[in-house]
Formats: C-alpha cells, sequence, structure tokens
C-alpha cells in the first residue's frame, strides 16, 4: 500500500461520508467532519495518510478522537454553556490535546492514527495530523464506531490507554494520569464532556510502531474512500440503491422501510435510544427496530431478534443517498439498513466480551450475520 493525500474537496467528501457509512449512527457529524477537512485544504496542509506497515517501528503513535454524546444539547445545557463563558478559543482541540501529551510525557509523536471510524472521528484525526505536519494512518482500532475506549481493540488487547490528554473548545485543557481500569477512564472521560458541555478532543494510547501493526485495521480508511465513491455513484440508482451497496460490499440489504416512532434519551455522556420503521418496497407489510447508544448495536425483525453488534448495521437515506447519524433520524424518514461483517476480532470471545449483545443488557446470543442471512442474497 502507498501512501496517498486529499487533494479535493470531492475526495473529502468521499472520505467523510463513507467513515460516516462505517460509523453505524455515530462516530461523530459528518458536518463537523467535512468542515475540518475543508479548512486544511483551504489553508494549504497535506491531508496525508499512510500505510502503517511503512512507520518506523520505534515511532511513537497517538490517537486523536472526540469524546462524548451524538445528542443534541437540551435548552438547560445552552443556558449553562452561556453562564459558564464558555466560547470558542482554540482552533482545533485534539491538536492542543496532541500537544499536551507530548509536553507530558516528553516524546514526539510522528504519526495520529483513528480510533474509529466515523464522519467526524476519522477526519479528525486527519486534520490534526495535517495541523501538525505529520501524516495520518490509513487505519483505525474498531473496523466500525464504538461507544467507548473499552470497546477498541487496544484496550481489549490490554494496552494502557493513559495517560490521556484532553482540550475543550473553550482551552480546557486536563491530563490524566492514571487510571484504576479501562472502564474507570471510560467513565472519567465522559464526565469530562459533559461537564464542558459539548465534544471534547483527546489524544492518547500512545503505541510504539510496532506495536500498532500489530493492532491496527490496515487500510480501513482507504476502504471508506472507496465506500464514499459508491455512495456517490449509488444515488441515481433510486430503490436500488441500498441493493447496489450491498453487491459491492459483500453485505445484504436488510430493510428498506419509513421511520415511525423514535425515542431516546442522552444518558451518562451516551444518546441511548431506538427507532422503528414499517417496510417499503420488498419489506412492504413488515417491521424493523434497531436500539442505539450512539451507534447502532441492535436490531429486531418483525419482533424477532436479527442482526447484532459486533456486526455492523449502517444506514442510508434512501431520499439524499446519505448515511445519517442517529441524531438526525426523524419520523417519516425513509431508510435502508445495511449489514456487514464485523473485523474478525470482534466475533471472537474476547471481543464479543465487550461488543456482544450481552454487554449492553440483551440477553440475545450472537449469531455471525453470515449465518442469519446464509439464505439470502448478498
Amino acid at each position: 500500500m502507498a501512501d496517498w493525500k486529499i487533494r479535493s474537496m470531492e475526495e473529502a467528501q468521499d472520505l467523510v461520508y463513507g467513515c460516516c457509512f462505517m460509523g453505524t449512527g455515530g462516530g461523530g457529524g459528518p458536518d463537523m467532519g467535512l468542515d475540518l477537512l475543508r479548512k486544511a485544504l483551504e489553508k494549504g496542509r497535506e491531508l496525508r495518510l499512510t500505510d502503517p506497515q511503512d512507520l518506523p517501528d520505534d515511532a511513537w503513535i497517538c490517537t486523536g478522537a472526540y469524546v462524548g454524546s451524538i445528542a443534541p444539547p437540551s435548552e438547560e445545557m445552552l443556558a449553562l454553556k452561556e453562564r459558564l463563558g464558555l466560547e470558542r478559543r482554540v482552533e482545533h482541540e485534539i491538536v492542543q490535546a496532541v500537544k499536551e501529551l507530548e509536553s507530558y510525557v516528553g516524546i514526539r509523536v510522528s504519526a495520529i492514527a483513528a480510533c474509529e471510524l466515523g464522519g467526524l472521528n476519522t477526519p479528525a484525526p486527519i486534520s490534526a495530523a495535517a495541523a501538525l505536519g505529520i501524516p495520518a494512518v490509513d487505519g483505525d482500532y474498531a473496523g466500525r464506531a464504538i461507544p467507548a475506549s473499552v470497546h477498541l481493540k487496544i484496550s481489549i488487547a490490554g494496552k494502557d490507554i493513559w495517560p490521556r490528554a484532553f482540550c475543550d473548545f473553550a482551552g480546557n485543557t486536563t491530563v490524566i494520569k492514571q487510571a484504576s481500569s479501562h472502564a474507570m477512564m471510560e467513565r472519567i472521560q465522559k464526565h469530562l464532556s459533559m461537564t464542558t458541555i459539548g465534544l471534547i478532543g483527546g489524544a492518547g494510547h500512545l503505541l510504539k510502531g510496532s506495536e500498532m501493526k500489530k493492532l491496527i485495521n490496515r487500510g480501513s480508511i482507504s476502504r471508506c474512500l472507496r465506500i464514499g465513491k459508491l455512495l456517490r455513484e449509488a444515488k441515481g440508482r433510486g430503490k436500488e440503491m441500498a441493493a447496489f451497496l450491498a453487491r459491492e460490499l459483500d453485505g445484504w440489504v436488510l430493510f428498506q422501510g419509513v421511520v415511525g416512532k423514535k425515542t431516546w434519551e442522552s444518558k451518562q455522556g451516551y444518546m441511548i435510544g431506538e427507532y422503528e420503521m414499517k417496510g417499503v418496497d420488498d419489506f412492504r407489510g413488515q417491521s424493523f427496530k434497531v436500539w442505539f447508544q450512539n451507534e447502532n448495536m441492535i436490531s429486531w425483525l418483525n419482533g424477532k431478534p436479527y442482526v447484532t453488534c459486533p456486526d455492523i448495521l449502517s444506514v442510508i437515506n434512501l431520499e439524499t443517498g446519505l448515511p445519517p447519524t442517529n441524531d438526525k433520524i426523524d419520523s417519516g424518514d425513509r431508510l435502508a439498513v445495511l449489514g456487514l461483517r464485523a473485523v474478525e476480532f470482534y466475533r471472537q470471545p474476547a471481543g464479543l466480551k465487550v461488543l456482544g449483545p450481552s454487554y449492553f443488557g440483551f440477553d440475545i446470543p450472537y449469531r455471525p450475520i453470515e449465518s442469519i442471512l446464509a439464505a439470502k442474497p448478498a
């Protein structure tokens, strides 16, 4: 694999929407992700991605990501934000977090990797790397978007995810030197995001190049660029849009329908909820439900458990051809739900322990998507 660069807004859009598709309803909003890449291009910064295998084994690699709920802020939280006098004082929160991490540890970071795939949390570290004059890694540590750092391959492999540095839009900066567990680190950083009333930029998960190469999903961002191009090509195909994407991505069309009831709450730094759909076209007369914790995790077809995490439930809007995040899905939307296989790492016992249905409190056994859909064409 060769290094490559994002050179135009068309490529930026393809990348962001491809990442948003793999974000399974979470991973941050694509509008902010696009804005970060647009600003980088306007400033003449080099948006370069490098093959992880080309980085030196002794190089330091960190992650960059935004942390927090995707739920819209309440009126109460907006009023609190105004009372606290919180105004934007930093250009890029992740850039400041990386600098703080470097200063605290006494190192220089050679490249930045994405924790996950998503409309914000993939372009964000790419744009941060460009601002720092270093490359981003063509790969991520999840192969999809995930709700918490405990779900990352780094955490599951037992690597320390501390120290971590954080900076919010107002310039409030924090370093977490150590936590008693990965779950406690997640709890602390979620509370930080709730305190600052919005997303915070974080840098951490320091690994030497040799360790990064064992855990990174190599080439996953290149694949998202291809998915974005396919989304653009699929727009003119009408109701065949979803089938076209499923064939190209070796996946399945799980459902096509209209959103009816949607309920959600903002809880402990997450947007948690569900929405129901009534079938259209080939799915007329059927029903579908999705439960999400930021990201889509569990589905039911006609009231019975269907495809679940860690396998991927990706959604596209049949009117716009674009993948919506869960905060943007509303009653009346015409959607298609596509299913894809998860990274194999998560389909093993250690991965299922933290990203299977039981982790989220559901008494539903995980069944690989290909066994559920065995009788249906890809």
